[in-house]
């Protein structure tokens, strides 16, 4: 089973514009394929993953805070969802780090409010209203420090109870 992390990004960023943000050099931008919608780049060559972005109308989200912790179950209004697939056969030690170098730069490069979910149902960071908030810190302490984006070097957040 592939993993996958999805960046659901509040307002009317387009796929174009977050392709921008993703791969701001245009020569390390993979090949999109549009159909409609939908713009699908294959990277797993170079980063180990497949981006696939889409605008979404509406949407819902529902996904856990924590181990035992609460669910945040939402009706969303329109957004764009930035959904990374790791290519199984690629090693996570190689496929994290990409990954978490595109997160930085989509938070980076904007200040919508943002929500990346691990595997549909697992929140790893949020930002709402400015502020960033790290969930999940088993998932965090899996890398070695270096690997880690400097704008994601914040404490994991404590559920509330």
């Amino acid at each position: 089973m592939a993993l996958d992390y999805k960046a659901i990004v509040l307002g009317r960023t387009t796929p174009e514009q977050m392709a921008a943000r993703l791969y701001p050099d245009v020569k390390d931008r993979p090949r999109f394929d549009v159909s409609r919608n939908l713009w699908v780049g294959d990277d797993r060559l170079r980063r180990g993953y497949t981006l696939y972005i889409a605008r979404r109308k509406d949407g819902y989200v529902d996904a856990s805070e924590g181990h035992d912790g609460p669910w945040i179950e939402k009706e969303l209004p329109a957004h764009l969802q930035a959904e990374f697939v790791l290519d199984k056969e690629c090693p996570g030690s190689i496929v994290n780090p990409a990954v978490l170098e595109k997160l930085a730069r989509l938070l980076e490069t904007g200040d919508e409010d943002v929500m990346v979910i691990q595997n549909g149902d697992i929140l790893l960071l949020r930002r709402s209203d400015g502020e960033l908030k790290r969930y999940r810190a088993g998932f965090w302490d899996t890398m070695p420090p270096e690997a880690i984006p400097p704008i994601f070097r914040i404490p994991a957040a404590t559920p509330p109870e």
